[in-house]
C-alpha cells in the first residue's frame, strides 16, 4: 500500500470507528435495545478489527483492504436499519393503543393537552424515521410511549369519574346566566363543553310534532339543552374566523384559475349551461376536476391531500348498474 493510499485508508478507518464508537455509546443508553440492534451492533464491532488488521497488508493487497472497509462501513448502516425496523414495529402498536383509545372520543378537558403533547410527540418521531435517522427514532420512542401511556389514562376514566365530570359541568352551567356564560372565556368555554360530554353524548332531546317530524328539539332541564345552550352562547375566536376568511380567498383565487372551471363560464361570467351539460356527461372529466379542488382546499389549509374516487351507480334494477 503507498503511503498516499495508507493515509486514505487511515483516515476513513478512523471516520468509521468514531462512528461507530458514539453509536455504541448511544445505544448503551438504551433502556433496552431489541435484539436485532444489539446483534447487528455487534456485527459491526467485529468488523472494525478485520478493517484494522487489513491495512497492514502489502500494496498489491489492497483492494482486499478497500473491501473490509466497505464491510465494515455497511455493518455500521445495518445498525441504523436495525433502529429504524425496531422504531417502525413500534410506531404500529403506538398507533394501535392510540386508535383503540380513540375510537370512542373521550371528552374532558384535561384530554386535549394529552391529545396535543401525544401528537407533538409522533409528529417528532415520524420526522426522524422519514429522515431515515433510525439510532435517533428509537432514542424518540420512549418519549412518545410517555406521551401515549399519559393519552390512555386520562382517556380511561371510571364510569364514576365520568358521571362525576359531566355532573359538574352540568351543574355550573345552570348556574350560570345568558350573560355571564357568554362572557366567559373561549377556552372555558370549551373545556365545559367537553366536561359534558365526558360520560357520552348528552341526552334529552324530544321530537317536535308538526311538519318536521325529523327535526329534535332538546328537553327542557336537560344535559342536552346546556349543551346547546353553550354552543349557542359561545362567540367564535377571531383569529381562527380571520384564517378562515383567508383562506377561503386563497382557495377561491386558485379554483378560478383551474382549466376545467374557466371553461364551464362565457366572457361574461355567466355559467356556459351547454359546456356544463356536456361536461357532467364525462365522469372521469368531472372526477379530475373534483380532485383538482380538493387538492387546492387541502394545500390552502395545511392538511394532506384526499384522493376522490368514483363509484358506479346504484342498480336500476336487479343486475343492472347505471353507468
Amino acid at each position: 500500500m503507498t503511503s498516499k493510499e495508507r493515509t486514505a485508508f487511515l483516515e476513513r478507518l478512523s471516520k468509521l470507528s468514531e462512528a461507530l464508537g458514539k453509536i455504541n455509546e448511544r445505544v448503551k443508553k438504551l433502556t433496552s435495545p431489541s435484539a436485532p440492534i444489539t446483534q447487528a451492533l455487534q456485527v459491526a464491532a467485529d468488523a472494525k478489527p478485520a478493517a484494522e488488521k487489513a491495512g497492514e497488508v502489502k500494496p498489491q493487497d489492497w483492494p482486499k483492504a478497500s473491501t473490509a472497509l466497505d464491510d465494515l462501513q455497511n455493518a455500521t448502516n445495518k445498525v441504523n436499519t436495525a433502529c429504524l425496523d425496531e422504531a417502525g414495529k413500534l410506531v404500529n402498536a403506538f398507533d394501535q393503543r392510540y386508535t383503540a383509545k380513540d375510537k370512542n372520543k373521550p371528552a374532558g378537558k384535561e384530554i386535549v393537552a394529552k391529545y396535543i403533547a401525544y401528537e407533538k410527540a409522533r409528529k417528532a418521531l415520524d420526522s426522524l424515521i422519514f429522515g431515515k435517522d433510525g439510532l435517533g427514532a428509537i432514542e424518540a420512542c420512549p418519549a412518545t410511549e410517555t406521551a401515549l401511556a399519559e393519552f390512555e389514562t386520562t382517556a380511561s376514566p371510571t364510569a364514576t369519574q365520568k358521571q362525576e365530570q359531566a355532573k359538574a359541568a352540568f351543574d355550573l352551567l345552570k348556574t350560570l346566566s345568558d350573560t355571564d356564560l357568554g362572557e366567559k372565556p373561549l377556552q372555558e368555554q370549551a373545556e365545559l363543553a367537553l366536561e359534558l360530554c365526558a360520560n357520552g353524548t348528552p341526552t334529552g332531546s324530544t321530537q317536535v310534532t308538526g311538519s318536521n317530524p325529523a327535526k329534535f328539539l332538546p328537553t327542557v332541564g336537560s344535559t342536552l339543552e346546556q349543551l346547546c345552550r353553550l354552543y349557542k352562547l359561545s362567540k367564535p375566536d377571531q383569529k381562527f374566523m380571520e384564517k378562515r376568511a383567508t383562506q377561503r380567498e386563497q382557495i377561491a383565487d386558485e379554483v378560478v384559475k383551474l382549466d376545467d372551471i374557466k371553461k364551464l363560464y362565457k366572457p361574461n361570467g355567466d355559467l356556459d349551461n351547454d359546456h356544463w351539460d356536456n361536461f357532467v356527461k364525462d365522469a372521469d372529466k368531472v372526477l379530475k376536476m373534483m380532485q383538482d379542488i380538493c387538492n387546492v382546499q387541502a394545500d390552502a389549509m395545511d392538511m394532506p391531500r384526499i384522493s376522490i374516487s368514483k363509484e358506479r351507480d346504484p342498480p336500476k334494477k336487479r343486475g343492472d348498474w347505471g353507468v
